[in-house]
């Protein structure tokens, strides 16, 4: 059987991942400042390896439009990574709040 462990606790960065998926009549411009901020809210935080950060829009549909936000930290144990995701989340949330952005 060829499988792999993965020992967590030896790993240096952990992956942070994120499709949005937002109604595919959002305007355009309502996206990129939506990608614009972001990617300055993301480079503001002091644990995420500022050149893994990307937020790219990813995929197109009839009926939605996918923003990805990808990027690494060096936060790899298990509840300190889960306090972090959730801090970001509600940091990307508060940004499509403001931006009035309807997820799909």
């Amino acid at each position: 059987m060829d499988s792999f462990i993965i020992n967590t606790s030896k790993k240096e960065q952990r992956r942070f991942n994120l499709p949005l998926t937002i109604k595919s009549d959002t305007p355009l411009e309502k996206i990129t400042v939506l990608e614009k901020k972001l990617r300055s809210a993301l480079e503001s935080q002091e644990d995420i390896i500022q050149e893994s950060i990307r937020v790219t829009l990813n995929n197109i549909a009839s009926t939605k439009i996918e923003v990805l936000i990808n990027f690494y930290t060096e936060i790899t144990e298990s509840e300190d990574y889960a306090l972090f995701k959730e801090q970001m989340n509600f940091t990307i949330l508060e940004i499509i709040n403001q931006e009035e952005i309807v997820l799909a």
